[in-house]
């Protein structure tokens, strides 16, 4: 399987802080950072939820339907839905195939 089957794969330039080093293979994750206020629409009028909400997302499976172990994105305590959607869910991308890959491991809901 491509890794661009699974990923947003995009080729970005970075000036490494001083003292710090890099090997071929290392890895940078980027997580995406939602304007609060496009969060807070987002939440309170289309979701119709309160921003402090607290949930905890985990897999409802410890396997995924490709036999692999189920991926755990999320930390593993409880946050607001402005957490979530600010820092952990990009609502503003275009979502691919892995997301709903993915998000098909948190629900046993057939859709």
């Amino acid at each position: 399987e491509h890794a661009c089957e699974q990923q947003d794969v995009r080729n970005v330039a970075l000036l490494m802080p001083p003292g710090t080093s890099y090997e071929a293979g290392d890895v940078c994750v980027v997580w995406p950072q939602t304007d609060p206020k496009l969060v807070s629409r987002f939440v309170i009028e289309t979701l119709e939820l309160d921003l402090r909400t607290r949930v905890r997302i985990r897999p409802s499976r410890d396997v995924g339907a490709d036999g692999q172990p189920a991926t755990m994105p999320f930390p593993d305590r409880p946050l607001t839905l402005e957490e979530v959607f600010t820092s952990h869910v990009d609502i503003s991308a275009v979502p691919s195939r892995h997301f709903f890959h993915v998000l098909s491991l948190f629900t046993d809901h057939e859709m």
